[in-house]
């Protein structure tokens, strides 16, 4: 994600994707059924102001929420 979205990483990518469209990825991923599961990396509540650390969880929060949002967000059975 861009680092007017999600300033507290190690890996800041100037230009990189908005909110919106790490959003609409997940969904449209996720509404095929294929989306098992998600690694989100490169969050560090360790880097920036407490305002920028913020930004960054609520951010990696919404594409979390953005899956399991998904209606077709299939589950397996817990063993």
């Amino acid at each position: 994600l861009d680092p007017t979205v999600a300033p507290s990483t190690g890996t800041p990518v100037p230009g990189g994707l908005t909110l919106e469209e790490g959003i609409h990825i997940v969904r449209t991923v996720a509404a095929t059924g294929k989306l098992a599961v998600m690694d989100l990396v490169e969050v560090n509540p360790k880097l920036g102001s407490p305002a920028d650390q913020e930004l960054t969880l609520k951010s990696a929060c919404k594409l979390v929420n953005a899956w399991l949002s998904t209606s077709e967000r299939k589950v397996a059975p817990a063993k």
